[in-house]
């Protein structure tokens, strides 16, 4: 209902803030909700027997969410879990047949709306490590603006060919009007962008999801140590992939959150067992709240649809794997214990409980994955307190801010018997019932303690009925407290449940429980009108979060001038740049000149001034102190490459935009001691007051020596002219300090950066993670002593850092080259073009410049027999592969004859290459409007005999599926007619660019043609250009007209087809095409809908 389920072992999410988008891999296991949809194959693939052409989420142990046009065109016949690598043959995936799909009610085919779905399994499934659910996404206002999409999508627009790898990015909310604007003359959304649709994109290019990641999750991390996520959106529908402004809709998870738990709780109702009304059976056990009463109750476990009495029955084994137990010394022996009040296990290393467990004596051990104290299990683990954390309002003579937190001397390897809880973060809550759990007393007059975990369903009660039962609380019931209990005897909480969690389940098929109170007071247990109270945990919510006593990582460092030493691994992204220097063979040693900040598996962020030399050539990773051993391995990589901010000055010592990437000359395996930052984005006003500041303290900070260690010292932001003035008369900021400046102050003063310190980092402790903030700049000479310092801002920086890291070379503006070569359309005119390959940016003349080899995959040429010899194959039509049995093409090409063969791959017609492939066809559909007297409905579609094996030589292009298209110039490509007079077909394949007229244009251009009796329609373009030899002609009918929008990856949209034109590249020359946007719903339904061929 909120759910929230559990987490296991840790993972690295740090690298989620700055995702490597373009085709950055995912981490193995940090999505296991991922969910892959198989679909059966004619033949193997390079998949096996299916193909994974839609994703999923796992949201309980028998359902997956995903989108409902996945079931468009076939259903599914499996479910995939635990995939990271479709080419390995991993044993930690799982297949699961398909029981049900529910698709929305309202959802229809030929319209974008209620694009959800739910696939029931055919069976349980067990988590891992690697398989577990996510949560979904409840409040209706999001207040959160960027996200992660993951999927086996294409990496690339003009790719055929899905990943074989799990592949992340980092995406953005944009207003519903800005793809209301997008998709206004896209019929899928005739109404607009409703409520249950967000529109998320980049303003990036290449940043996007594409085909084969529809129905999988857009989510955010909620839970950044343990990488729990939360489903915001499923996959839906967009444009072209990763172009421009890229932009598309994802269903709103939020929004049907009603009707997802109606299909999961329905269909879920004979399997899982939920707690609801049951019939009663009376037991007379009392069991387990601090005043509890006997009663019995209706509950359930989660495995087994059983009627159990609550009042003092026991729980299944591993049904509250977050519950703990303080273990006190016993007095006669004290190295013995006893387990005397409950708590709830909420991190790997924290557990909640009542702070007047420690009233008289304080524990000294938890106990976790306890069930039977009288029977020691391998699952159970005892571990020492680190420290305890009362809430400092908490007062002995009253239960008032009843509430405390433990933090254990080590983080807890999480199983399926240990594992926390959710806790529960709303005043609101969706039921009034809730279950309690512990190992109290059975019986108010038993002063045994249960051996054996209890549990027991409780009402919530008005506030007065508790203030009016506990009337020697002076002040009544407390903001931060509930009234809980029973109106009927036997129903109760006892002594010894102290400490211990009232829950609320919210996920039944997996047992999630969300903490919604914990055991506070009460009279005596189950009597009559039985009554307790709780510490409400919403209400300590803030308290519990901010504790930095208790996260162990505090910013309360000493302030010295020498800094505190940082903890092993504590700043996982923190390296050190140095290099080697060589006595003589035996001796040798590594000098660090500069520190920095890892962040992704290749670079590292540093400061530009360290690099003035440029000899610093080896980065160190993993270790941070010098001075003792350390057990943490030390990795060593090569520097490959230096970039330097274009504006940073080297030769002289102005300090702005001093920053810098290394690029290492190979990848970083991530440990848990050598893992990236995360940058921060949000703009100056998110900042924090107060930051973290980090550096290798070595030189002449530490006696000259390389005795080095990372030290760390809390400093405070202040206004950017403290600094200026700090700075006045000397060369660093000419200007000023400036807003893309960070102005921060010692408490103390403190050692200005000396060889070895440089680069410096500025983070702040975000939940378990550090943000990095900011660089050091460079500022005072060595050995002075100031408070004011200064620091690059990297939100200021992304930009750059992104385009270094990420992007790939656009296509840009280039010299023409003019040369008067007849290239290639239905009328062409031989012109001068500047365009390039996708390759390497080089100037082309494209009035019948040649493409590159690989350069248009999806062209393909139809292979007409010849008159006179029909064993001898003639190719005068072309066309698109626009899936792996289906080609595009031209209605006219059939006027005379039809072909009996396709070639894909195909560059030079000359020389045969293991490229490419020839395939019989099975069917030719022409439009059904088409008239061969006509130039109207000219298009039609090829199906091959069997589906392809696609590759790098050959794959299928995008279909432009708008009507508003954002660009005027486009590619043409084909085999045709290199001059007008020459019937003479190029051997060799051909490209030209066009531009896009008015279509009043072609009107003019073609009066008294009979084939254009109706004039120009809206399913015709008006292409060509006014300079002569620049066109399409005989032999490219049927090809593609296209637009490039990936440029890295030679992704092309196919916005036309070559149909009919006058004299080639002739005057002012100006040809039909086929607008393919117009043709969409006629392709599809025939390609993959209910009329396929």
């Amino acid at each position: 209902l909120n759910p929230k389920p559990i987490y296991y072992q840790s993972y690295n999410c740090s690298n989620v803030v700055e995702l490597i988008v373009g085709g950055e891999a995912a981490k193995h296991g940090e999505f296991p909700h991922h969910a892959l949809l198989g679909y059966p194959r004619e033949d193997d693939g390079p998949t096996g027997r299916y193909s994974f052409s839609c994703g999923g989420s796992l949201i309980s142990d028998r359902f997956v969410l995903t989108a409902a046009h996945c079931f468009s065109y076939g259903n599914p016949e499996i479910v995939r879990l635990g995939e990271y690598d479709l080419k390995v043959d991993s044993t930690s995936k799982l297949d699961f047949g398909i029981a049900e799909i529910v698709r929305h009610p309202k959802y229809r085919n030929s319209r974008s709306y209620h694009d959800i779905a739910l696939i029931r399994l055919n069976e349980t499934v067990l988590f891992s490590k690697i398989i577990r659910p996510a949560c979904l996404w409840t409040d209706p206002s999001l207040n959160v603006s960027r996200f992660v999409a993951t999927g086996f999508g294409k990496l690339d627009e003009g790719s055929v060919e899905l990943s074989t790898i799990m592949m992340k990015v980092q995406l953005d909310l944009f207003p519903s009007s800005d793809c209301g604007e997008l998709f206004r003359d896209n019929r899928n959304f005739r109404e607009g962008i409703n409520e249950g649709q967000l529109c998320v994109g980049s303003l990036i290019g290449g940043k996007d999801t594409c085909q084969g990641d529809s129905g999988g999750p857009l989510q955010i991390i909620t839970e950044p140590r343990s990488c729990i996520y939360n489903i915001v959106g499923v996959t839906s529908t967009g444009a072209a992939c990763g172009v421009g402004n890229s932009k598309a809709i994802y269903t709103n998870v939020a929004h049907y959150l009603d009707w997802i738990e109606q299909v999961v709780w329905e269909l879920s109702s004979a399997e899982c067992n939920e707690y609801r009304k049951v019939i009663r059976t009376t037991h007379k056990i009392i069991p387990l709240l601090i005043d509890p009463t006997a009663h019995e109750i209706n509950v359930y476990n989660c495995t087994h649809e059983l009627k159990l009495i609550v009042g003092g029955q026991q729980a299944r084994y591993g049904e509250f794997p977050h519950q703990a137990l303080l273990g006190y010394p016993k007095q006669s022996d004290p190295s013995d214990h006893e387990f005397l009040c409950g708590g709830t296990l909420i991190s790997e290393q924290h557990v909640l409980t009542a702070a007047h467990c420690f009233s008289d004596r304080d524990p000294t051990v938890v106990r976790l994955g306890e069930y039977d104290t009288t029977f020691k299990t391998y699952e159970e683990l005892q571990l020492k307190i680190d420290r305890i954390r009362r809430h400092p309002k908490y007062p002995r003579s009253q239960p008032y801010d009843d509430i405390a937190i433990i933090r254990l001397e080590r983080p807890v390897l999480l199983s399926k018997h240990i594992r926390p809880a959710c806790l529960w973060d709303s005043k609101r809550r969706p039921t009034s019932q809730f279950v309690a759990s512990g190992f109290g007393r059975v019986d108010f007059f038993d002063r045994e303690l249960s051996p054996t975990l209890m549990k027991v369903q409780l009402d919530e009660f008005p506030r007065d009925a508790c203030s009016r039962y506990f009337r020697r609380l002076r002040k009544g019931l407390g903001p931060g407290q509930l009234c809980v209990g029973s109106v009927t005897p036997k129903k109760d909480t006892c002594q010894g449940d102290s400490g211990g969690p009232l829950q609320l389940l919210t996920n039944s098929s997996t047992c999630t429980y969300h903490i919604v109170g914990i055991t506070s007071l009460g009279g005596a247990c189950a009597y009559a009108k039985s009554f307790g109270i709780y510490t409400e945990v919403a209400h300590y919510l803030d308290w519990i979060e901010d504790n930095p006593k208790v996260t162990g990582r505090t910013n309360d460092y000493k302030t010295s001038p020498n800094g505190t030493p940082a903890n092993d691994g504590e700043f996982p992204h923190q390296v050190r740049v140095g290099q080697w220097f060589y006595e003589d063979e035996d001796d040798t040693a590594f000098i660090l000149r500069c520190s920095g900040a890892l962040i992704s598996d290749r670079y590292v962020l540093v400061s530009g001034h360290c690099f003035w030399t440029m000899g610093d050539k080896t980065v160190s990773l993993g270790r941070h102190d010098y001075t003792r051993n350390s057990s943490l391995p030390e990795l060593l990589i090569e520097r490959d490459d230096l970039v330097l901010h274009p504006s940073f000055d080297e030769l002289t010592k102005a300090s702005y935009n001093d920053i810098g990437l290394l690029r290492l000359n190979e990848p970083v395996t991530f440990t848990s001691h050598i893992y990236p930052a995360c940058l921060w984005t949000e703009d100056d006003t998110q900042l924090p007051q107060k930051f973290t500041v980090t550096g290798f303290t070595t030189g002449k900070l530490v006696n000259d020596t390389q005795d080095t260690r990372l030290v760390k010292v809390q400093m405070s932001s202040v206004p950017n002219e403290r600094c200026t003035q700090e700075y006045a008369g000397t060369d660093y900021y000419p200007q000023g300090v400036t807003d893309a400046l960070l102005c921060l102050e010692s408490p103390v003063e403190w050692k200005a950066s000396c060889e070895g310190d440089g680069g410096g980092l500025v983070q702040t402790l975000d939940g378990e993670l550090y943000r990095l903030i900011g660089l050091e700049a460079k500022g005072h000479e060595c050995d002075e002593l100031h408070q004011k310092y200064t620091y690059t801002k990297v939100q200021k920086q992304l930009d750059w850092i992104e385009r270094v890291v990420w992007e790939c070379i656009e296509y840009q503006n280039i010299v023409i080259n003019r040369q008067t070569l007849i290239p290639l359309t239905l009328q062409p005119k031989p012109i001068e073009f500047e365009v390039y390959n996708c390759t390497n940016v080089i100037q082309l003349i494209v009035g019948g410049e040649q493409a590159k080899h690989g350069e248009f995959p999806h062209h393909a040429l139809l292979g007409f027999p010849k008159e006179d010899n029909p064993d001898i194959i003639e190719f005068s039509c072309g066309g698109t592969l626009i899936s792996d049995q289906h080609v595009l093409t031209a209605a006219h090409c059939f006027a005379y004859g039809e072909p009996t063969m396709v070639r894909l791959g195909e560059y030079d017609t000359t020389f045969e290459s293991p490229d490419e492939y020839e395939s019989e066809i099975a069917s030719i559909r022409r439009h059904p409007n088409y008239s061969f007297t006509r130039s109207y409905d000219d298009i039609a579609l090829v199906k091959l005999k069997y589906p392809i094996l696609l590759s790098k030589h050959i794959r299928p292009a995008c279909l432009w599926e708008t009507e508003q298209r954002n660009v005027t110039r486009y590619v043409a490509t084909g085999f045709g007619y290199t001059e007008a007079y020459n019937p003479v077909q190029s051997t060799v394949m051909m490209k030209v660019q066009l531009d896009e007229f008015p279509v009043a244009e072609c009107a003019r251009a073609f009066k008294g043609d009979r084939k254009f009796k109706s004039g120009i329609k809206d399913g015709q373009l008006c292409i060509g250009s006014i300079v002569e030899g620049r066109d399409t002609c005989q032999g490219d009918s049927g090809g593609p007209l296209q637009v490039v929008i990936n440029s890295k990856s030679c992704s092309y949209a196919v916005v036309g087809i070559t149909s009919t034109g006058g004299i080639c590249a002739v005057g002012n020359s100006k040809a039909v095409y086929t607008k393919v946007s117009h043709y969409i719903d006629w392709i599809e339904d025939n390609v993959w809908g209910a009329n396929k061929m």
